[in-house]
């Protein structure tokens, strides 16, 4: 736009060189995006499933991918550029956003909800709350807890 409007000396070869550079990128995202057959569609589809009703076990991405006969790397890198993020992020994403949910419509003990989010160890999984949302549980709790008297 900034070319246009100076009208420097040879702005509409640059102008037509940054389209083509435009059009070049979303040429190669489509291209990404089609690398991936329907087949690594329905395997992330169902690890997906397969962790959100476990997310709360131990689960090892590679005991899963040989599980399922598919090569660790290949199915992580499926996994990533279909979902954004890789396995263990997202299983990480289900706890984080599952403990909140209990933080804020349960009285279950900081300990409890570690336990059933799949944590062992409270102390891991408050500093991996903290560092994830911003505050410990405690203070997401206190706070949900405001909020909610206020409505």
């Amino acid at each position: 736009i900034q070319e246009l409007q100076l009208c420097r000396p040879r702005y509409d070869e640059l102008i037509s060189l940054q389209l083509r550079n435009i059009f070049v990128l979303i040429s190669r995202a489509i291209m990404s995006a089609k690398k991936f057959s329907s087949t690594s569609e329905k395997e992330v589809a169902f690890a997906m499933h397969y962790f959100r009703k476990n997310y709360n076990t131990e689960i090892s991405i590679e005991e899963y991918s040989e599980s399922r006969e598919l090569s660790n790397c290949w199915f992580i890198q499926c996994f990533k550029e279909i979902t954004g993020s890789s396995p263990q992020q997202y299983i990480l994403k289900l706890r984080i956003s599952n403990a909140q949910s209990l933080l804020e419509n349960t009285e279950y003990t900081i300990t409890e909800i570690a336990n059933m989010v799949g944590y062992t160890n409270s102390l891991y999984f408050s500093r991996l709350f903290h560092k994830y949302i911003g505050m410990s549980p405690k203070e997401y709790r206190k706070v949900k807890l405001k909020e909610n008297l206020r409505e």
